[in-house]
């Protein structure tokens, strides 16, 4: 029984202009990839039908992340993107110093006419991240760094004339913090354990801080974060969700699959869910 491809045609264009852009198609390990043309055309084979996710880079400005759309392939398809003009990125400063925050995570909330576009960047070493093109409509941008709280969310309207800009997101550093000791369930430190902290256990809102031990086991924690509830995860142990503080130093169970939605006897939401899976 011979396997016939499937043909991936279309052009990619900026503002109605052919433009240079890397195209790919991500179906597990196996990514083809193809570049445009001077007339922004691209061509690309697969072998199975099922649902990709279509990336386009364009070539300017090399940073730029890459716009993600979700195909369902079954036959030979046409797949024209016209990316939108805007050049957007933001920097992540500490608050108090002015500083670059390197590392930071900015969560990129786009919700346009026809559907919502929900993805994160990282910024570089000077604290700056190159966000994909944004389509017209509402913008919200926040951001999140380790020892740092939650920066307030950026709400603005993007519109066919929006060009180049930078967008400054500020971060307040956590000061006065407490150490909690995470111990694996061998006895060994929970080296490099991941923590967020909240207000609600079921909250869908993003959290209030987060932070990662050090090679001791030692997690610092804003005296501020009394009375808010603390999630933990490690590669080698199951998560967990306590109020904090609850003790100076916290064991960790045996790794086990999260079943359901309750954990160490509270309630959980979608957001702690996921940050817990994510082991």
């Amino acid at each position: 029984m011979s396997v016939e491809p499937i043909n991936v045609t279309a052009r990619i264009t900026q503002a109605g202009k052919p433009v240079r852009a890397k195209v790919a198609l991500r179906y597990g390990r196996n990514v083809p990839e193809t570049e445009t043309d001077a007339n922004g055309r691209y061509s690309l084979r697969v072998w199975n039908a099922g649902r990709y996710q279509l990336e386009v880079t364009p070539a300017e400005p090399v940073s730029t992340e890459p716009h993600l759309d979700m195909l369902l392939i079954g036959d030979d398809m046409t797949v024209d993107v016209d990316l939108p003009s805007n050049r957007l990125s933001v920097q992540v400063i500490d608050e108090g110093t002015k500083k670059p925050i390197a590392g930071a995570v900015v969560a990129v909330h786009s919700a346009r006419p026809g559907g919502r576009t929900l993805r994160s960047v990282r910024t570089n070493a000077r604290g700056i991240a190159v966000l994909p093109p944004v389509y017209r409509g509402e913008l919200t941008l926040h951001a999140t760094a380790e020892n740092y709280f939650e920066g307030t969310p950026i709400n603005m309207m993007i519109s066919d004339a929006t060009g180049e800009r930078q967008i400054a997101l500020a971060l307040h550093r956590a000061e006065e913090t407490v150490s909690l000791a995470l111990v694996l369930p061998n006895g060994a430190p929970a080296a490099g354990a991941e923590a967020i902290a909240v207000r609600d256990p079921h909250t869908t809102l993003g959290p209030l801080w987060n932070g990662r031990a050090d090679q001791h086991g030692i997690l610092g924690v804003p005296q501020s974060l009394n009375g808010a509830f603390l999630a933990v995860r490690h590669e080698a142990a199951a998560g967990t969700i306590r109020m904090f503080p609850s003790g100076e130093t916290w064991t960790l169970r045996p790794p086990a699959p999260i079943a359901g939605d309750w954990i160490d006897g509270l309630h959980v939401g979608a957001g702690i869910l996921a940050f817990l899976k994510r082991n």
